[in-house]
């Protein structure tokens, strides 16, 4: 047998990833000028998996081309390089146009071609005419007929054409876990829900630790065989998988809630993606509405607007839930007006913020000139925007009763009243007008 050439023998030591013996043997090559695009190829795939200098690795690359502009290889290579490593996505499919264009036959190229035109959700069109000629090159090549029914899938919606795609690359493939994940789904698009449970099951049993099946079997158990308690195990499978699946937490929380009607649990569900989402700010007011409205917790549901004012201390929301909170449960007034002045340092333009903090001024606080205040605060924008508001039966039923009791201004009450029968067609400003008319009938119109 021969004795194998330089270059043979550096590709041996590249296989067994003996870098540094590889590299000193093709620096001697380079000194001697010969097989240059060989030896630079050769030198960017060191610097990828010794270095990981990736840039290093695209002047490789480039020195490599210039010495074979015609290599389709190489082209390959440099596209690989800007997609994997340096996030160069636009640069790669040149690349992979390039290559393709010096061998119109290079199935690898178009398969990688079509699946990042996939992953980037762009230039539909150029994929499917990707897909479409390894399907003419190789029509049984399994990776192709999976991506082909993904587009199908994804950009015309059309789980029909797509499922013989998917059958067909699972019956060719020697792994078909990804291709059985992706029939499951399309079934679950047409309706079969049956063949779809099926195609889960096998598609788990060759890659368990798969979260989005996981994920996606617990979906359809839950909503189309009702079967919650194995939903529930493909859940928590799928968390335990992917602890940061933020979208499980919640389906297993919806489980709970509107299914077995424990909302307690769901929370719980919630919590415990807490210490991966610390900072996550709508899933803290989540949990907190659910201590508020669903489980009447109010001290829990305080205790996560706060976290949430941690995160956000912008947090209209939170701001308003723990204002209310405070009147209306906790009856701590002088913290309600806090949170409301908050919110006004935020959002001054909301009248009901001013309603809010002249009903805590009128009802709590005896405070009644600085009620009448922010109720003319809140009707002025009320007036300004010449929309009709909710609760404008209160806010000038008691800003009449402040004129009429406490400022003696017989006049201006009957003004307020009036706005208060106009506006929100309060019976209680009626009897007032009714009494003051009787008092000053010039007022009748």
């Amino acid at each position: 047998m021969s004795e194998p050439t330089p270059l043979e023998y550096i590709e041996q030591l590249l296989d067994e990833q003996r870098f540094d013996e590889a590299e000193s043997l093709l620096l001697e090559q380079l000194d001697r000028q010969t097989n240059l695009a060989a030896v630079y190829n050769a030198l960017a795939i060191i610097s990828i998996e010794s270095y990981q200098d990736y840039r290093r690795a695209e002047k490789y690359y480039r020195q490599a081309i210039t010495y074979h502009e015609d290599s389709p290889t190489l082209y390959f290579n440099l596209a690989i390089l800007y997609e994997q490593f340096l996030n160069q996505p636009l640069e790669a499919i040149t690349c992979y146009e390039k290559a393709i264009d010096l061998d119109p036959k290079y199935v690898d190229a178009y398969l990688n071609l079509a699946e990042l035109c996939i992953d980037l959700n762009d230039d539909v069109e150029l994929a499917f005419k990707c897909s479409e000629k390894v399907e003419e090159l190789e029509p049984d090549h399994a990776r192709n007929l999976n991506n082909l029914g993904c587009l199908y899938i994804k950009y015309k919606q059309d789980a029909e054409t797509a499922i013989p795609y998917f059958e067909k690359s699972v019956s060719l493939s020697t792994n078909p876990a990804t291709a059985l994940a992706n029939l499951a789904d399309a079934y679950v698009r047409a309706d079969r829900f049956d063949d779809a449970k099926e195609a889960y099951e096998e598609s788990l049993r060759l890659e368990p630790d798969n979260t989005l099946v996981c994920h996606n079997y617990a979906h359809i158990l839950r909503h189309h065989f009702k079967a919650y308690e194995e939903a529930i195990e493909y859940y928590r499978q799928a968390i335990k998988l992917d602890p940061y699946s933020l979208v499980s937490y919640h389906g297993l929380r919806s489980l709970y809630a509107h299914d077995l009607h424990d909302p307690k649990s769901g929370v719980e569900v919630l919590i415990s993606a807490l210490p991966y989402f610390k900072n996550e700010e709508g899933l803290v007011l989540e949990i907190a509405n659910i201590y508020d409205f669903e489980l009447d917790n109010h001290k829990q549901a305080v205790h996560y607007y706060e976290r949430v004012l941690e995160i956000n201390p912008n947090n209209l929301l939170a701001l308003n839930a723990l204002a209310y909170l405070n009147v209306e449960i906790f009856k701590n007034y002088l913290a309600a007006l806090d949170y409301y002045l908050r919110v006004l340092e935020i959002d001054d333009q909301t009248p009901s913020t001013y309603v809010n903090i002249g009903h805590l001024y009128f009802y709590h606080l005896s405070d009644y000139k600085s009620a009448k205040l922010y109720y003319l605060k809140a009707d002025a924008l009320i007036e300004k925007r010449g929309t009709p508001v909710k609760y404008a039966g209160e806010l000038y039923y008691n800003l009449g009763v402040i004129y009429e009791n406490y400022l003696a201004d017989d006049y201006h009450a009957m003004e307020a009243y009036e706005k208060a029968v106009s506006y929100g067609k309060d019976k209680n400003a009626e009897k007032k007008l009714m009494t003051l008319y009787v008092k000053k009938p010039q007022r009748v119109h």
